[in-house]
This record gives C-alpha cells, sequence and structure tokens, in this order.
C-alpha cells in the first residue's frame, strides 16, 4: 500500500472520480496522517472482500476505516499545530467517533450561514506548484461573481445577529434531537460503543450480525471519504482560521474546552 500500485486493488469499491482523487491525493501526504488515511482505505476494502462471509467482522472493519479516517484528521490537526489538538487523543474511541458527528452538524450550519450570505462553494482541482489540492469556489450570487480562495478554509463563520464566532451548538442540539439521544456525550458514545457490542457477549447472549452488509459498506464509504476530504483539506495548507474554528468547537462539544475559549 505504499505506492500507486496499491490503487489498482481498490476497483472492487466502486470509487467515483472524486473519490479516486482523493485517494491519489492523500499518496503524496506525509506519515503518521498517510498512514492512517490509507489504511482506512483498506478497511473498506477488506470489508468488501468478506461481506458474504463474516457480516460482523464487515461492520466492525467499516468502523475501524471511520476511526482511522477521522485519526488522520488529528494527525494533520497535531502536524500543522493547531491550537488544542493536543486535547485530541486518536486512541481514544469516543474523541475518534465524534468527529463525523460534528462535521454533520457542522455542515447544517455552514449551509444555513452560506444561505443568509448569499453564497454557494464548490471544490476544484488546483495544480500549485507541481503539486495538486482542492480550492474552494466562492459564488456570490448577490454580486454574481465568482472567485478561488488561495487557502480553502480560512473563513471564521459569525453569527450574523451577535458577530460571535459561531460554534455549531444549534446543529449539535437538533443532531441529539434527530437520533433521540439524551446528549451528544451519549450519543457519540453509544456509537463508539458498537464495536463492543459486535464482539463481546452480554445478557442478552452472543451478539450477531446477518443482512446483505453492501449498504453498510456504501454507508461507511461515503463517511470514510468525507472524512478523507477534511484531512486533505486541513494538510495540504498552513493554518486555516475556519479549521481553528471547527477545532474549538468540537472540543467544546466534548467538554475539553471552555464555552469562552472559542471567542478568543
Amino acid at each position: 500500500m505504499g505506492n500507486k500500485k496499491y490503487l489498482p486493488q481498490l476497483a472492487t469499491l466502486q470509487l467515483n472520480q472524486f473519490q479516486q482523487t482523493i485517494v491519489e491525493l492523500i499518496l503524496d501526504r506525509p506519515s503518521p496522517g498517510q498512514d492512517c488515511a490509507r489504511n482506512a482505505i483498506n478497511h473498506l476494502y477488506m470489508a468488501d472482500k468478506i461481506k458474504n462471509l463474516d457480516p460482523a467482522m464487515v461492520w466492525f472493519r467499516c468502523i475501524t476505516a471511520e476511526e482511522e479516517a477521522a485519526t488522520a484528521i488529528m494527525h494533520a490537526l497535531k502536524r500543522k499545530n493547531y491550537k488544542g489538538a493536543d486535547k485530541l487523543n486518536h486512541r481514544n474511541h469516543v474523541h475518534k467517533n465524534a468527529v463525523y458527528p460534528f462535521l454533520i452538524a457542522q455542515s447544517h450550519g455552514i449551509e444555513k450561514h452560506k444561505k443568509w450570505a448569499g453564497l454557494e462553494f464548490s471544490l476544484e482541482l488546483v495544480s500549485v506548484k507541481a503539486s495538486r489540492r482542492f480550492r474552494l469556489r466562492v459564488q456570490d450570487l448577490k454580486r454574481n461573481e465568482s472567485f478561488l480562495l488561495p487557502v480553502p478554509i480560512d473563513l471564521t463563520i459569525r453569527n450574523q445577529l451577535t458577530n460571535e464566532v459561531y460554534d455549531f451548538s444549534e446543529e449539535i442540539d437538533r443532531l441529539v434531537g434527530e437520533k433521540s439521544a439524551a446528549s451528544i456525550s451519549k450519543l457519540v458514545e453509544d456509537r463508539a460503543n458498537i464495536r463492543n457490542k459486535l464482539l463481546y457477549a452480554s445478557a442478552d447472549g452472543i451478539p450477531g450480525v446477518a443482512g446483505d452488509m453492501s449498504r453498510q459498506i456504501a454507508k461507511s464509504k461515503d463517511r470514510v471519504f468525507h472524512l478523507l476530504l477534511v484531512y486533505l483539506l486541513i494538510d495540504s495548507y498552513p493554518i486555516q482560521s475556519g479549521v481553528q474554528q471547527s477545532l474549538f468547537a468540537l472540543l467544546k462539544m466534548l467538554g475539553g474546552l471552555p464555552a469562552e475559549s472559542i471567542f478568543m
């Protein structure tokens, strides 16, 4: 898996062109983030190979793929020396399982602010000094203008009414409600505990998983490549204000940061 000879193995995963590009760009990133990113894809590949043999282990590999992709993000944040990145523990299953739900909640908040500001975003692959990177194109619908940002996530989202830096708490609370969870902490802990339920017997007996696992693999593939795209957008650029804002909001969600820290 250490070079581009690894790519042909992914044919069974039926990656689209965008996902294939993500894999290619990952191969140009440094370790240890690249290793975790590649291992995430390898777990998806192995899950697909055994999907008709061992459903429980397919699910286990899918969970591990998502965790490895989240770990790649943590390594990128630490490699780039973002404030608070040291509070993320890549060996903590709760921390790893918090990343994707946070990104989903954040995406709802970004969508809301985009509509308020009259903006549309799209990603473009651009060659910069002999390397390829994703950059963000911003379409200003009010001015009918379009431009590429030199750095994709160097944008800070602020509350439209108070002008305070936004922490996505509203979207996180909505996600908790949609999942009928007691709190975001309980939601993330339950998500992290799925692997244990797959492996160990309980008062309910021996765990079992049945049925076609293709849907689970497809769902995890979408999540993994969402996470890997975020990894690339962080790891390929210097420190970005939008990434720092997101990290503070994630840490606040995990209870590792005082509320006022996000406004510093």
